[in-house]
């Protein structure tokens, strides 16, 4: 050959396929797919939380609705009680102080209108805020606060809650894949078989030399006699991180159990004072018409008035308090249950199920 020989160019291509891997494939696999699934939950308990946020906004923006008209009701009552405290002023059947003192109340109660009015467009904003839209936009809320008994006992929604709420299932889930990790730690003390496939490409001449070539398959096994205790070691963390995740399943279960019973009694609460200030909502009523009917014969007085009007403000706006705080209460006590009961739901058997017997 003319040309002097610089040396050899070699290529070499070589893929190994594991055949045996003591477990450590499979259990990685699973505590991945069981690291997702409990990520996917913690997923749906931030959609949860959030719809509980934005319901608890919306309720508010309808109580503070209702409040704002509730004062705009008071302040017409007590403009209509000025005029005709005046007329009677006029008459020479009542004395001047009687119209001073219903015109500080009717100042009064005119501020608690401003506030009322501010407030609700305070929680406005605050509801589009938590929906993503700009602060000023106009909303037009259908819909009014309403009682409507709860129609699960106690013992059925801590049950429900037990079987799918979505950060339980996650510490479930967390629980598979620590179980998974023991697995993994353990392949370390198993042996390891793979077949490695190599070919070859050279060539004594010629870049890049792919002339001549060698293909060669081996079956290769590794066994790790001696770890100075390496494997035994890991195996014991992973135990350890089943422990540690069942104790935080556990403990979340009873946190759950504790916000579904705190939760339930709230909407029993909040159900009984609907009951108790309707009634003195009646009465409150009235008893205005009665103190404004004495007033009118003259055997009332203007104090009776002013106090009647008072009270019915206040027993409105007890009532309308205890519908808000009632139907919030609904809505805590179906976000402690991870969502309402609804045992058909088609993702519940794919779900980890606590074991009535055995350790974990």
């Amino acid at each position: 050959s003319p040309y002097p020989d610089y040396g050899s160019y070699v290529n070499l291509v070589e893929a190994t396929l594991p055949i045996y891997t003591g477990g450590r494939v499979t259990s990685s696999i699973a505590a991945a797919e069981a690291e997702l699934s409990a990520q996917k939950e913690n997923l749906t308990g931030a959609y949860q939380d959030l719809r509980l946020s934005v319901a608890s906004a919306f309720f508010t923006v309808l109580r503070t609705d209702d409040m704002a008209k509730l004062s705009r009701e008071a302040v017409e009552r007590l403009q209509a009680h000025v005029d005709n405290v005046s007329m009677l002023m006029e008459a020479g059947r009542v004395g001047r102080a009687d119209l001073l003192r219903s015109e500080v109340e009717l100042f009064d109660t005119e501020r608690q209108m401003i506030n009322a009015t501010n407030q609700y467009e305070v929680a406005i904003k605050q509801l589009n805020d938590l929906m993503g839209l700009p602060l000023d936009t106009p909303l037009r809320l259908r819909g009014t606060m309403s009682y409507v008994e709860f129609p699960y006992t106690l013992e059925e929604c801590i049950a429900d809650a037990m079987e799918k709420h979505p950060k339980l299932t996650a510490a479930r889930w967390i629980v598979e894949q620590s179980k998974a990790g023991v697995q993994v730690a353990a392949s370390a003390k198993r042996p390891q078989a793979s077949i490695t496939m190599t070919q070859t490409l050279s060539s004594t001449s010629d870049w890049p030399g792919f002339r001549k070539d060698n293909f060669l398959a081996a079956l290769q096994v590794q066994y790790t006699l001696l770890d100075a205790g390496l494997a035994s070691s890991q195996i014991a963390e992973a135990k350890e991180n089943v422990s540690r995740a069942s104790l935080n399943r556990d403990s979340v279960a009873d946190s759950i159990k504790l916000s579904v019973t705190t939760d339930f009694m709230g909407t029993q609460e909040a159900a009984l004072r609907i009951k108790k200030t309707a009634s003195a909502l009646d009465k409150a009523r009235e008893s205005y018409e009665i103190s404004v009917f004495r007033y009118d014969q003259g055997v009332g007085t203007n104090i009776d008035v002013i106090d009647a009007q008072i009270a019915l403000t206040q027993a409105n706006s007890n009532y309308t308090q205890a519908l808000c705080d009632y139907n919030i209460a609904v809505a805590r006590l179906e976000n402690s249950m991870g969502g309402l009961p609804a045992r058909t739901d088609p993702e519940f058997d794919k779900k980890p199920k606590d074991k009535k017997s055995g350790g974990e």
